[in-house]
């Protein structure tokens, strides 16, 4: 009741539409068999993150499906997490079944837990986003998260180190694409070109895909120089264990994302009695 209360003052909402919500949160709580304070709590802190009362529903039905998952933990932090996805990628309300389907998914067949996706996306989604830019007028959002996550999987599930590490080696690594002489040694190296016809950045999994194609097919390998050359430019030394696997261990990042594209009612089939 208290929580329900706080969700009125913050929608300056009338107390009989907050009783709605809360009644709507009882069946909830019924039907996933979850703690009915622990989502009015999720419900609080997504009025707090000025969601309205429809989207506080729609997200709270998804949050109450997954929960029923072993993929996903703590409702409250999930609830943080999945606002910061939200907003790293541009997403609404809405795509919220979609999101935790591509979570749960990708999580179920690599090394990675859906908590060290959201700290990877809370680490360099934004950057990701940015990157990723606006497609024929449209900004990519789902498809940009998806090859967020998609790369992302590959690095950690070969290196298993932190996702905190990872994702801050994200933040330095993918913004080196676009600067001029890293762009100018690709063409040097592999004779690649990171902009489209149009003069725009193609986007870093699209970077990230031409890069290894390339690699491969100059047969390069390990420690040979002129990939050397080329991960001490993307990310210096401190991050050569971070680029190896992303530029080495691409057919992860692909099924990942192949996964990522296919993972729509993944959380209805895992919790269909």
């Amino acid at each position: 009741e208290r929580e329900i209360t706080k969700i009125a003052q913050l929608q300056n909402t009338s107390l009989d539409s907050a009783r709605q919500l809360g009644k709507f949160i009882s069946n909830l709580a019924v039907q996933f068999g979850a703690s009915a304070t622990e989502l009015a709590q999720s419900g609080q802190v997504l009025a707090q993150a000025g969601k309205n009362v429809g989207e506080i529903q729609t997200i709270l039905k998804s949050l109450g499906q997954a929960s029923l998952t072993p993929t996903f933990g703590d409702l409250t932090k999930t609830t943080d997490s999945l606002l910061a996805v939200l907003g790293q990628f541009e997403l609404k309300a809405k795509d919220t079944a979609q999101v935790l389907d591509i979570l749960n998914s990708v999580s179920k067949d690599f090394n990675v837990s859906v908590d060290e996706l959201f700290e990877g996306v809370r680490r360099a989604g934004s950057t990701f986003s940015a990157l990723s830019g606006v497609k024929e007028g449209v900004k990519p959002g789902i498809e940009s998260l998806k090859e967020f996550v998609a790369l992302f999987t590959s690095v950690i599930d070969t290196s298993r180190e932190s996702a905190e590490t990872i994702g801050t080696a994200f933040r330095t690594i993918l913004p080196r694409l676009l600067r001029g002489n890293t762009r100018e040694l690709l063409k040097k190296e592999l004779g690649l070109d990171l902009l489209d016809d149009q003069k725009q950045f193609i986007g870093p999994f699209k970077a990230i895909e031409g890069l290894v194609k390339s690699i491969n097919s100059l047969g390069l390998k390990g420690r040979d120089a002129s990939l050397t050359k080329i991960a001490e430019e993307l990310g210096g030394s401190r991050q050569f264990n971070r680029i190896l696997p992303l530029l080495l261990e691409f057919p992860k990042a692909q099924r990942a994302l192949d996964l990522a594209n296919k993972s729509g009612g993944s959380i209805a089939q895992d919790t269909a009695i």
